[in-house]
């Protein structure tokens, strides 16, 4: 990566936090899980030299920022997946203690598909570029360019990727509707995904190629 590329890079990411921070989100406090994942992602990238330990290390961390305890307000606070189960086994009538609906219906299952639910809810169009002010409708585009430089040229990207997929998993277990303040950590890896499709933008322009 050339030395103006990196700087013009900074420049958008920096601006990009500071307008998220300053009208969606209000609360300064929240800088806190931010810059706790991406420092400590820097320091690890830079310390950590075999990657056997890396990819882990990185997925403690940003589950270890998201700070509050979703077991409360989540599992422990959610019984419809319970009553979901005896609903569901009654439908089976007489059979309803049969094995095979056990196996099918149980709380195990149920809390699983939920969480599984709940997690991809953070990735939906609508939480990230509608109704969730998270992000721009012209992040759109400049996600599918950066995705695409990933694609084509996966390497280096993993550190980016890990903290994306991992910083929904522990606000997930809550069993709410995603917001933006446990979404906080998915919003840099977006950024700078974004951010290199602007750049992949402007080159294609410029050279006219994308």
């Amino acid at each position: 990566m050339s030395k103006k590329i990196l700087i013009a890079l900074i420049i958008i990411v920096t601006l990009r936090v500071l307008l998220f921070l300053n009208f969606s989100v209000k609360d300064w406090k929240i800088l806190i899980p931010l810059l706790i994942t991406s420092l400590g992602i820097i320091l690890i990238q830079k310390k950590v030299k075999k990657t056997a330990w890396l990819f882990p290390a990185i997925f403690l961390l940003i589950i270890s920022a998201n700070l509050f305890n979703p077991l409360e307000l989540g599992i422990r606070g959610n019984p419809v997946p319970i009553w979901l189960v005896d609903e569901q086994r009654r439908e089976h009538g007489v059979n309803y203690d049969n094995l095979e609906v056990l196996i099918m219906h149980n709380k195990v299952v149920n809390y699983s598909l939920s969480y599984l639910s709940h997690y991809f809810d953070y990735f939906r169009g609508d939480f990230l570029f509608v109704n969730g002010n998270f992000l721009y409708l012209f992040d759109a585009l400049f996600l599918i360019l950066g995705f695409r430089i990933i694609i084509t040229s996966p390497r280096g990207w993993e550190s980016i990727l890990i903290w994306l997929l991992a910083a929904p998993v522990i606000p997930a277990l809550d069993f709410q509707p995603p917001n933006v303040l446990k979404a906080i950590n998915m919003y840099l890896p977006l950024i700078i995904i974004s951010t290199f499709g602007v750049l992949r933008l402007i080159n294609g322009v410029k050279y006219k190629r994308i």
